[in-house]
């Protein structure tokens, strides 16, 4: 038997993902919206475990109580069964939320690099 590979995370593509719900103002159906809050919530679950990692390791207490509050907010978000509609607000917050976790993910310390 053999071990599966961690995921591994597409930063491109969960950029494209958010993007285009942020971004592109096209109006789009109902089962557009549903299946882009799908990718959203997908691409958040496949960061997290690696941001809630790389959040308890950060620096300053202000960086790792921001990362806190995103991570919780994630869970919260999660957390909640998709039963009705995807409304655009939703699927904003999702894409959004997804952005800052990706931003964890990639740049771990916080803040700036050192000079």
């Amino acid at each position: 038997m053999t071990a599966l590979a961690a995921p591994v995370v597409d930063a491109g593509r969960i950029r494209r993902t958010y993007g285009t719900a942020l971004w592109d103002s096209r109006p789009v159906s109902e089962e557009s919206r549903a299946h882009m809050a799908g990718l959203l919530r997908g691409q958040m679950q496949l960061l997290l475990p690696e941001v809630e990692e790389r959040v308890a390791a950060m620096p300053g207490t202000f960086n790792r109580s921001a990362g806190q509050h995103v991570i919780a907010r994630a869970h919260d978000v999660l957390a909640v069964p998709v039963t009705r509609e995807s409304s655009a607000e939703y699927v904003y917050d999702l894409a959004t939320l997804t952005r800052v976790l990706l931003a964890l993910h990639e740049h771990p310390k916080g803040g700036r690099k050192a000079r």
